[in-house]
């Protein structure tokens, strides 16, 4: 896609997921994105997701009270491995890393920075916020660079001042 990052798919890092969670029901409709799932919506035991041109571990907290996932079912990401260079794989780290930005800002991970075109300055400074308050200092500073160059006219006092 035009407005995703181009990756270097060789150094996206193998755990550059592990550890974050994202809500079951993000990954289905994705079919056009590389993204199949299988049990979700049926009432079925077992659930879960594959993603074209590349293998990501996973667990779900879903308890098996009922057949299918609830809405407030996670997934928790391991590692990701890159299995074909290629359009879809690109996407699907971009899916990833949109998906998971926050966890990784608390994480001081620096490669959230590659996506941070994809946000609103208004998201932006929500992962400021989220940086500072739990001192992800690296990422912080990364961030607030961005944001004084690609917003340097930005003021955030704006939103508080009346038109009239």
């Amino acid at each position: 896609q035009i407005w995703e990052p181009a990756y270097n798919l060789k150094n996206i890092k193998k755990d550059r997921y592990a550890g974050c969670t994202i809500p079951i029901l993000r990954t289905t409709g994705k079919e056009k994105d590389g993204i199949t799932t299988w049990g979700i919506h049926d009432y079925s035991e077992e659930f879960g997701f594959k993603l074209k041109d590349c293998e990501i571990e996973y667990t779900d907290n879903q308890r098996r009270l009922v057949l299918g996932a609830s809405n407030d079912a996670k997934y928790t990401l391991g590692n990701v491995k890159i299995t074909k260079q290629t359009r879809y794989a690109n996407h699907i780290i971009y899916l990833l890393d949109k998906w998971t930005i926050e966890e990784r800002i608390k994480n001081d991970d620096a490669s959230v920075v590659d996506v941070l075109d994809s946000f609103t300055i208004a998201q932006i400074m929500d992962f400021i916020s989220v940086a500072q308050e739990t001192g992800a200092q690296g990422v912080l500073a990364q961030i607030m660079d961005y944001k004084n160059k690609k917003y340097k006219d930005y003021d955030p006092m704006d939103k508080y001042t009346l038109d009239i």
